[in-house]
């Protein structure tokens, strides 16, 4: 049987300003980070869960990083030290870190600092090194909860065929990002906003304290001029303003929503380069492309989409993962297009083009997408479960 320890490196604040470091055993269902440990588990792999404090060089060693700063000496030796325990191997779990496009030089420190065999498991869809493992720790989240409803609405869903839908799109924000205020503002704008679409999106008094990362200075003052301001926050299932319910719901899949509209828009968390920007994600990378729970949902709704993210997104959820996202006139064209400025056009194009479908074309293009299209179980196999032995292999 496989020995695995399951632990996670904490930096948090302390009473004098400072920070306090926690190398500490995690066990699975009981606290965040644990999603890889879960999946595991859930999808029948046994192995011996291991504590830190015992390990030897039959136990294979992962470690979540709650914190990634390469600036921060001490949380680099923490580091250095976990790839120097003795051990089978070492596993750097990066997937459930919340701020992805993470710092290269990362991965540099570890291998220049690690004399064993060192694997990284992350989000990136581009495979960019040889060490690098997929794992997209929202899989877990949406299998929380999917798996039980899921007949129960395809069967209601086909019923519904006979009625019409009472709206065309669903647009989800979340939060404000400049990219996805723009394409609201776009629609709102061109009065294709409150009758086509049930949206919603938070304002800038959310999380305010992360207002820069959601909008450098640089697109402010295209920003304050967009008169989809005055119409947020507008919330749609649940309230938005409350943190925990915020961080915790966004997995959970509103049925309602999608027995409601014919397609989806995802608004990804990137969309335009924001490298050596004043305010901002600091680590922009060009060579990294991830999703979030909101690509996961409309894949496993099986629901046409347009994807608002950067570039070549759509086109490896289709070429690494086989998902099947294409028919008839509807196609990501746009994905393909580097130029971000341009591929924001196509966008808001492309929309514009769906809009004027009568709703009773859509509802026919709709049904034979949805009865056509086996993403809920390509999301399983492929995206899924697929990498999750890939990684298990490696153990």
């Amino acid at each position: 049987m496989k020995k695995l320890s399951f632990n996670k490196l904490e930096r948090k604040n302390n009473s004098t300003g400072g920070f306090d470091y926690i190398v500490r055993s995690v066990k699975p269902h009981t606290e965040g980070l644990t999603e890889l440990s879960n999946s595991f588990i859930e999808n029948g792999f046994h192995f011996e869960n291991i504590d830190i404090s015992n390990i030897d060089s039959e136990t294979s060693l992962i470690v979540s990083i709650s914190v990634i700063d390469m600036d921060d000496f001490v949380l680099l030796e923490h580091i250095k030290s976990i790839l120097n325990k003795d051990c089978k191997n070492i596993f750097i779990e990066l997937s459930c870190y919340d701020h992805q496009e993470i710092d290269i030089k990362l991965y540099e420190f570890c291998r220049q600092n690690c004399n064993k065999e060192l694997w990284f498991i992350d989000k990136n869809m581009l495979k960019v090194s040889d060490d690098c493992l997929f794992f997209e720790h929202h899989c877990w989240h949406t299998n929380m909860y999917m798996p039980k409803y899921k007949d129960s609405f395809n069967q209601l869903n086909g019923w519904l065929e006979k009625f019409q839908k009472p709206h065309k799109g669903l647009f989800l924000a979340g939060h404000i990002r400049f990219h996805k205020i723009e394409l609201l503002n776009y629609l709102y704008e061109n009065n294709l906003l409150d009758e086509n679409f049930i949206w919603s999106s938070v304002d800038e008094t959310f999380q305010s304290d992360n207002f820069r990362e959601f909008i450098p200075e640089r697109d402010e003052e295209i920003y304050r001029s967009f008169k989809i301001l005055e119409r947020l926050p507008n919330m749609q299932d649940f309230d938005l303003f409350d943190e925990w319910k915020y961080h915790n719901y966004p997995a959970h899949i509103n049925y309602m929503n999608y027995f409601n509209s014919y397609f989806e828009v995802v608004p990804e968390t990137h969309f335009y380069d924001r490298t050596n920007l004043r305010g901002g994600t600091k680590n922009t990378r060009k060579d990294w492309v991830s999703i979030s729970e909101k690509t996961c949902k409309a894949l496993r709704m099986n629901i046409p989409f347009i994807m608002l993210s950067k570039a070549n997104t759509v086109k490896l959820l289709t070429e690494r993962f086989g998902f099947d996202v294409s028919l008839d006139f509807w196609n990501h064209d746009y994905d393909l297009i580097e130029n971000n400025v341009e591929r924001m056009s196509a966008i808001k194009s492309k929309l514009k083009s769906i809009l004027e479908i009568p709703k009773n074309e859509l509802h026919n293009f709709y049904y034979k997408y949805f009865n056509d299209k086996k993403n809920y179980d390509i999301f399983i196999q492929n995206f899924y479960y697929k990498p999750l032995n890939e990684i298990w292999n490696k153990f």
